[in-house]
């Protein structure tokens, strides 16, 4: 719900079909979260990279506990 409210907000158009990993990273990608000073050839934006990849991780992690074991959704 979170990266839905954020997309759309910002008028980015998403699927209403993408399933949660996708809509972390089109977020990540649209909304620019590593700043453009960091450049695109250096470490520091792969590390940025992969550390925001993992935080997507934990959040489709934590849904799939959410489906099996919770009561709803959002």
């Amino acid at each position: 719900s979170l990266c839905k409210t954020i997309l759309f907000e910002r008028g980015i158009t998403f699927s209403k079909n993408d399933d949660f990993p996708g809509l972390v990273r089109l977020m990540i990608r649209e909304v620019g979260v590593v700043p453009d000073s960091i450049g695109s050839t250096g470490d520091a934006e792969k590390k940025i990279t992969v550390l925001l990849n993992n935080l997507g991780s934990v959040g489709q992690q934590l849904a799939e506990i959410r489906n099996q074991f919770g009561t709803g959704h959002g």
